[in-house]
C-alpha cells in the first residue's frame, strides 16, 4: 500500500474511533441526565432535539455569515479589466444537442454573434441522436458561418457526457467552453470568462446562469434560488478559488487540465460536479465570473421541477461519494475541504434538518400549543433569507452587462417572494432532496429525465450596455 493509501486508512480509522467515543459518551450522558434530573426519556429526547436544532440554527447562521463575508470580499476584489485582442486565447465552444428544435436556432445565433475575435473561436455542435429536426436546423447554419468556424457532428444517442467528450476530442482551442443547448449566451461572456486563464493556476471558470421565463410566481421563486442560493454561493467560493460546481449551462476549462484529470464521466448524473471536484483535487483554481452570463428556461410545473432537482441531488451525491477521498487527501487545503463539505451540507444535511425542525415545532404546537416557537423559527430563517436576498439582488444587478426584455424580480417584491420562498418553496425542494438522498442510499435505479421547455427563449432580445 502506498503512502497516500496508508494515510487515508489511518484517518478513516481515527474518524471511526472518534465517532464511537462520541456515541458512547452521549449514551452515558443521557443516563446521567436521567438519573440526576429525574426526567423521562421522552422529555430528554425533546430536550436533546431542542439543543440539536439550536446548534443547527447557530451553524446555519455561521454559514450565512461566512458566505456573505466571502461574497463581499469577492465583490470588492472583482475587476473589470479585459484583455487586449492579441492576448485572447483560442476557444472551442462545445454544445451537445438532443431534441431542442424549439429554441436551437436562437441558441446557435447567440453563439455566432459573440463579442470575440472570429478567427479565435470555433463552435462545435454535437447532435446526440435527436429524433426531431434539431440536426436539420443546425445544418442550415453551416451555409452561413459568418466567418466563424462551425462544426456539426452527429452520433447515436449516447448521453450528454459522451457527446461533450466527442466535441472536446474534435476541438482545437486552448480553452474549452461547454454550454447547454437550452441556454442563450450573452455577447460578452467569452471575453469575461477567458481572461481568468491568464493565471496559469486557473483550471476552470464557472459562469452565471440566470432564468429567462420569469413570468410566473413559481418561476420567480426559482430565479430567487438561482440568485441567492446558487450564484451567491459560487461568488463566495470564487473568492477562495474553490467553486465546487462549474455548471453545465456554461463552464470554461483549460484544455491541458482536462487532458490531465480526464473528461466527463457518463456514469454520474452530475457530471459537471464530478469534473469540478477532480480539477480541484488536482490543485487548480476554480473561479466564478458573474459577467459570463447565460439565460435558461426554468421548469414551470412542480412535476418538472421535481425531476430536475431529483437528478441534480442524486448526481451531486454520486459525485461526492466518488470523490470522498478529498477529505483524506494529504494536500487538501482547509478551503477545499470546506467547499466539499458544503456540497454535503446543501445536498442532505440542511434539507434533513430543516424538515425535522418543521416537524418538531409543528408537533410542539399541536401537543403543547407552543405556536410562538414555530413562528420564531420561521421568522428567523425568513429574516436570514431576506438579508441574503437583498445583498444577492444588489450584487447581481451590478454584475449585469446587459439589459434584457423579460419580466424579472423587482426589489419591492422581495419581501413577499422571500416569505413564499421560505414557507413553501424551500420545503418542497428540501423534501425532494431528502427523497433523492434515500433513494441514492438504497441504490435505486434512475434515468435521465428531460424537462419540457416552452420555447420562450425565442423571445430573447438583449441590448448590450456600452
Amino acid at each position: 500500500m502506498n503512502i497516500y493509501g496508508k494515510m487515508r486508512e489511518k484517518k478513516f480509522f481515527i474518524t471511526l474511533i472518534l465517532l464511537i467515543v462520541i456515541t458512547i459518551g452521549c449514551i452515558y450522558l443521557l443516563s446521567f441526565i436521567k438519573e440526576k434530573i429525574n426526567l423521562s426519556y421522552a422529555h430528554i429526547f425533546m430536550l436533546s432535539l431542542t439543543v440539536l436544532l439550536l446548534s443547527f440554527f447557530i451553524l446555519l447562521l455561521f454559514r450565512y455569515l461566512i458566505i456573505l463575508i466571502l461574497s463581499l470580499l469577492a465583490h470588492f476584489r472583482y475587476k473589470n479589466e479585459l484583455l487586449k485582442e492579441e492576448d485572447l486565447k483560442t476557444v472551442s465552444i462545445i454544445m451537445p444537442v438532443y431534441n431542442e428544435e424549439k429554441i436551437l436556432a436562437t441558441v446557435i445565433n447567440s453563439l455566432l454573434n459573440l463579442n470575440y475575435p472570429k478567427e479565435k473561436y470555433e463552435v462545435i455542435i454535437v447532435d446526440d441522436g435527436s429524433k426531431d429536426t434539431s440536426y436539420s436546423i443546425a445544418y442550415q447554419f453551416l451555409k452561413n458561418e459568418k466567418g466563424i468556424k462551425l462544426k456539426l457532428l452527429r452520433q447515436e444517442n449516447q448521453g450528454k457526457a459522451k457527446a461533450l467528450n466527442r466535441g472536446i476530442w474534435e476541438s482545437n482551442g486552448e480553452i474549452i467552453v461547454c454550454i447547454d443547448s437550452d441556454c442563450v449566451i450573452t455577447k460578452n461572456s467569452l471575453i469575461y470568462g477567458v481572461r481568468h486563464f491568464q493565471d496559469e493556476k486557473v483550471g476552470a471558470v464557472a459562469g452565471n446562469v440566470k432564468i429567462w421565463n420569469q413570468d410566473k410566481l413559481f418561476v420567480k421563486l426559482q430565479a430567487l434560488e438561482y440568485m441567492e442560493g446558487l450564484n451567491f454561493t459560487r461568488q463566495a467560493l470564487g473568492f477562495l478559488n474553490k467553486v465546487n460546481i462549474v455548471p453545465g449551462a456554461i463552464g470554461f476549462f483549460r484544455r491541458e487540465v482536462l487532458e490531465k484529470v480526464g473528461l466527463y464521466n457518463g456514469n454520474i448524473y452530475a457530471e459537471d460536479c464530478d469534473l469540478t471536484l477532480r480539477i480541484l483535487k488536482a490543485g487548480y483554481k476554480v473561479v466564478y465570473e458573474p459577467k459570463a452570463v447565460v439565460y435558461t428556461e426554468a421548469p414551470e410545473s412542480i412535476n418538472c421541477l421535481f425531476k430536475q432537482r431529483y437528478r441534480w441531488t442524486r448526481g451531486i451525491l454520486q459525485a461526492v461519494r466518488k470523490n470522498n477521498h478529498l477529505l483524506y487527501h494529504s494536500k487538501a487545503s482547509f478551503s477545499l475541504i470546506l467547499s466539499y463539505l458544503l456540497l454535503i451540507y446543501e445536498a442532505f444535511f440542511w434539507p434533513a434538518m430543516n424538515l425535522i425542525a418543521h416537524l418538531f415545532f409543528a408537533l410542539l404546537a399541536l401537543l403543547y400549543g407552543f405556536i410562538p416557537f414555530l413562528f420564531i423559527w420561521w421568522f428567523s430563517l425568513t429574516l436570514l433569507d431576506f438579508s441574503s436576498a437583498c445583498y444577492a439582488y444588489v450584487s447581481d444587478k451590478k454584475s449585469e452587462n446587459n439589459a434584457y426584455n423579460n419580466k424579472k424580480i423587482i426589489f419591492s417584491h422581495l419581501p413577499f417572494l422571500v416569505l413564499i420562498y421560505r414557507l413553501f418553496y424551500l420545503l418542497l425542494i428540501d423534501t425532494i432532496k431528502v427523497f433523492a438522498f434515500l433513494e441514492e442510499v438504497l441504490n435505486l435505479e434512475m434515468g435521465w429525465q428531460r424537462i419540457k421547455i416552452t420555447g420562450k427563449l425565442n423571445g430573447y432580445i438583449v441590448r448590450e450596455k456600452v
